[in-house]
């Protein structure tokens, strides 16, 4: 073999013990972050308002309505805070 092709060879195996030792370094590091992230989100709301109600009789109708009603005047409320939000002019930073 040439001395050439043998630093050829060398620097190929160089490299792929490199890129190898690049990929396990990256592995360990970045291994928990999917765990780290889904400790961050937040759990979901419990829609406290809403009935399982069992029967048909006017009482329990009524009391879905007004559960329904409750639910969504805080969606027009969320909406509005949103909306107020969204249309909020920056502050220019001081000079």
């Amino acid at each position: 073999m040439s001395n050439t092709l043998k630093t050829i060879i060398i620097g190929l195996a160089v490299i792929v013990l490199i890129g190898l030792g690049w990929k396990f370094y990256i592995d360990k590091n970045y291994s928990d972050i999917g765990l780290e992230e889904s400790a961050n989100v937040p759990a979901g709301v419990e829609n406290q308002t809403a009935s399982v109600s069992s029967g048909t009789s006017d009482a329990a109708l009524d009391k879905d309505l007004l559960n329904i009603d409750a639910e969504l005047n805080t969606l027009s409320s969320d909406s509005a805070s949103i909306d107020q939000g969204l249309n909020d002019k920056p502050i220019p930073p001081a000079e």
